[in-house]
């Protein structure tokens, strides 16, 4: 039997081999710790949305002006922009064009691509 180490008295102590393998009782303590661990997780997660969503309940919502598209970071309000007509209906027109190929084909990749250019 292999020696690991002495005693004080210097009496070898023979080495006592270690099971590597996990038992089903550590297996079954292991998954407890990982559940609880992600319920704690979840539950303090669920915490904070309910903060965030209250701490929001006093600033005001911005509303978005007539023919206004949206409003920037900064507080602007973006528009969008001027096109003459003849270029409008061009665009229009090919917008026609890649919904009725998204229609006929709705598989196709480049009908789906064009609809949204």
């Amino acid at each position: 039997m292999p020696i690991l180490f002495c005693d004080d008295a210097g009496v070898p102590v023979p080495m006592i081999p270690l099971r590597l393998s996990v038992d089903a009782r550590t297996s079954a303590l292991s998954k407890k710790a990982l559940l609880c661990f992600a319920l704690a997780v979840i539950t303090g997660c669920g915490a904070d949305a309910e903060r965030a969503s209250d701490a929001g309940a006093d600033r005001p919502v911005a509303t978005v002006p007539d023919g206004a598209e949206a409003i920037s970071f900064l507080g602007d309000t973006l528009y969008g922009p001027e096109q003459p007509e003849a270029v409008r209906a061009v665009y229009m027109a090919r917008f026609e064009e890649a919904q009725d190929a998204l229609v006929e084909a709705p598989e196709d990749a480049d009908a789906l691509i064009w609809m949204g250019r």
